[in-house]
């Protein structure tokens, strides 16, 4: 919705990077007092990248992220580009953000409307930028990051079984133990499932996709608080992860936390609110709370998603 907004108010001329950028910015101002647009993850490659001086250069962004060499690059470029506006904000105000998107209406220059908005020349404004990025200290968090989910679209790029997020599982090993996982939990044999996914996870403790898949497994036999060990260090890591949410919901709801498996649930609305699942989790929760007015709310979300009612009544 971000993008569409800055689309129509800039007419259009505020380039992807910068897309990137104010989204990533916008996308937890309105529910957070604090701020925090360096997670986990951003801040691990942010830390090796300035650890090694390899930033990704604004020229080497624009006009297009899709020119990058790797979805590292296009992940590097996310963080730079949302730290650059957090900067902004920080040092101008939030009235900078929409004056800098008023002149590059005007402009059709993103250069021009920095200097503009900072009175400085770009250049200045990009070190000035990077040394606030060096004063804070980052650090590698999380160990062997692999970047994962976000990668730019490759259509020719598909996992042969359809389970596209393996390509994210940069470990040949790790990658096939849980591509058999699945072929195991599709025909119902948990057990053996959970065995390949465990091997995975040896070799990738701290991948999302993993965990959560041994996690959803774990949980279906029974090892709630099993699944649960696996899931809190991932969650650290990747806190915007939505199935490790869900599954968290799963559990607490299974379990009869009501109030924990909300709170997982709404953290998951906030991630991704086009999820049915979540809204239908989210009926449950709130019956087994018995707060009426918000289960009808959601029946309603839901039944807006399937296409069962549209803003004016039922079809």
């Amino acid at each position: 919705y971000v993008h569409y907004l800055l689309f129509v108010k800039s007419e259009n001329t505020v380039p992807v990077w910068l897309h990137e950028g104010i989204a990533k910015y916008e996308e937890k101002r309105w529910r957070e007092k604090d701020i925090e647009v360096i997670s986990p993850f951003y801040e691990t490659i942010l830390s090796e990248a300035l650890n090694k001086n390899e930033l990704v250069p604004i020229e080497k962004m624009h006009p297009s992220l899709a020119m990058l060499d790797s979805a590292r690059q296009a992940q590097l470029a996310f963080a730079q580009s949302s730290t650059m506006i957090d900067y902004l904000v920080e040092t101008w105000g939030q009235e900078a953000l929409i004056q800098l998107i008023d002149t590059m209406r005007r402009t059709n220059n993103y250069r021009s409307a920095i200097e503009d908005v900072t009175g400085l020349e770009f250049s200045v404004f990009y070190h000035s930028w990077e040394k606030d990025l060096r004063s804070k200290n980052l650090e590698e968090k999380i160990p062997g990051v692999k970047v994962e989910g976000a990668k730019l679209k490759n259509n020719n790029k598909k996992s042969p079984d359809g389970s596209e997020d393996l390509i994210d599982i940069d470990n040949n090993k790790a990658r096939d133990y849980t591509r058999l996982g699945d072929l195991l939990k599709q025909r119902g044999h948990l057990n053996p499932a959970s065995y390949e996914y465990e091997k995975a996870h040896t070799l990738d403790p701290y991948s999302p996709i993993i965990s959560s898949r041994l996690a959803h497994t774990l949980n279906s036999m029974g090892e709630r608080e099993k699944a649960r060990e696996i899931l809190y260090p991932v969650l650290d890591f990747y806190p915007n992860h939505l199935d490790i949410h869900l599954i968290l919901g799963k559990i607490y709801l299974e379990e009869g936390n009501f109030n924990k498996a909300l709170d997982e649930y709404l953290e998951a609305v906030y991630i991704n609110p086009y999820n049915p699942e979540v809204h239908a989790s989210l009926i449950i929760v709130y019956d087994k709370l018995k707060k009426p007015e918000l289960k009808e709310k959601q029946q309603r979300f839901l039944r807006l998603l399937l296409g069962e009612e549209t803003e004016n009544g039922k079809q």
